[in-house]
């Protein structure tokens, strides 16, 4: 039922809509010119301030390449980021890949119709599913049917909604910077210990070290393993036994990394669910390449809330705690350096992969007992912090969403101000 003063019409009579293109890369002097060029991948920004390439007059006349107002909306028709929206605050000229939409003033309002492009996203991709790539078509976007309200109330509506948008993006940014600092406490931290604690330094292969800190390989700290997780088949998923696979691992949460609620589960014997069981301070560790993480990226399991095993494509690692602090070398496997020794020493066969042998082999510092203890301690700090700030983000997103429901199909109706033309 459309809400009383209300109209449902289709983008593309609300709307100019137009898609753009890419000069020919053979031609060098087609880019780094002063006109603002926008890729898809970009429309993920959310708010697009700047691009990451420019062209030149020539390359924009040589193409299809078009001009887009500033305050129109841009979205993303294509690949990973198809149904992806953003406010273009720039003059510029976009792709083949991306939509402009311009609202005809009279009728609507470019940051209204932002937020119901928004809503709409699922809808759209609905529509091309099992296409394979969610490819959007301009033709179907400009046919999306829209709940329309007067323009003053599409402009309070709008403003409601960019107000949580500006305390996500501030909130987002926190994140960002308390992530650069723990970056770099873990630097400071794990390669040259607490601070004032050393005196003097030494050269060694991992760089300079303090003089009481010894170098070793990875394998002489493991007091079990590693050990490979299990494979199961789909008829043997569904239930039974919880399964860890990566999709419930947060790399870059040291306090609960495991959502346990994103597990499956598998019918296992009573001889599995023992070799492949999970422990609390047990460190998984991706044995093999996941887009996001790479390839030896680790977590130091959190309490299992009951019996527990890890998938194929993991490998578990119990440290002996006699010298080596769990959490300690979850953090220290996350160093660049590191990392960048792992991922040479993985095996390139149809997959990126490390292996018993080669992770045994890693080599890495080892400072007392005492002191890693002191630096988890530390960082762990940190990371409470950071998830303190992800829950705030997690419920400002929710927020949105929930307002976004009421707002953009009239269930729940805002006065706006005087109307400013």
């Amino acid at each position: 039922m459309t809400p009383k003063g209300w109209q449902r019409q289709s983008l593309g009579a609300l709307a100019t809509a137009y898609s753009g293109g890419t000069p020919s890369r053979a031609e060098s002097c087609y880019f780094g010119g002063d006109i603002p060029w926008v890729k898809s991948g970009e429309v993920n920004a959310r708010r697009i301030r700047k691009t990451e390439e420019t062209i030149t007059q020539q390359g924009l006349e040589s193409s299809s390449a078009k001009w887009v107002p500033s305050g129109s909306v841009l979205v993303a028709m294509y690949g990973a980021t198809a149904g992806k929206v953003a406010r273009l605050e720039v003059r510029a000229a976009i792709n083949q890949a991306i939509l402009a939409v311009t609202a005809l003033p009279h009728l609507a309002s470019n940051d209204y119709l932002l937020y119901a492009l928004e809503g709409a996203a699922p809808e759209l991709l609905s529509r091309v599913q099992g296409s394979g790539q969610p490819n959007l078509s301009a033709g179907l976007i400009k046919s999306l049917e829209v709940l329309v309200p007067p323009l003053p109330e599409q402009r309070k509506i709008a403003a409601i909604l960019s107000s949580v948008d500006e305390v996500i993006e501030t909130t987002e940014g926190v994140i960002e910077q308390l992530q650069n600092l723990k970056r770099a406490m873990m630097q400071e931290l794990l390669t040259r210990g607490l601070p004032g604690r050393h005196a003097r330094f030494k050269q060694t292969e991992m760089g300079e070290i303090p003089d009481e800190w010894a170098i070793v390989d990875f394998g002489n700290l493991i007091a079990n393993g590693p050990t490979n997780g299990i494979y199961k088949p789909a008829s043997s998923i569904g239930s039974g036994t919880l399964l860890v696979g990566m999709t419930a691992l947060d790399t870059d949460d040291c306090i609960n990394p495991i959502d346990w609620a994103k597990s499956r589960r598998a019918t296992l014997t009573a001889d599995e669910r023992t070799y492949y069981s999970l422990h609390k301070k047990d460190l998984l560790i991706r044995r093999v390449y996941a887009r996001i993480d790479g390839v030896g990226r680790a977590v130091c399991v959190n309490e299992p809330p009951e019996p527990a095993v890890y998938e194929s494509n993991m490998m578990r690692v119990r440290l002996d705690e006699n010298v080596a602090v769990p959490a300690f070398y979850r953090e220290y496997l996350d160093l660049d350096h590191v990392r960048a020794r792992v991922e040479a020493a993985s095996t390139l066969a149809a997959q990126a992969s490390i292996n018993n042998k080669t992770l045994r082999a890693i080599r890495v510092a080892r400072p007392s007992v005492e002191e890693q203890i002191e630096v988890v301690c530390q960082l762990e700090s940190m990371g409470r912090r950071l998830r303190t700030e992800r829950e705030v983000l997690e419920g400002l997103c929710n927020l949105k969403s929930a307002l976004m429901s009421v707002l953009l199909t009239g269930e729940l109706r805002t006065t706006p101000e005087k109307d400013v033309a």
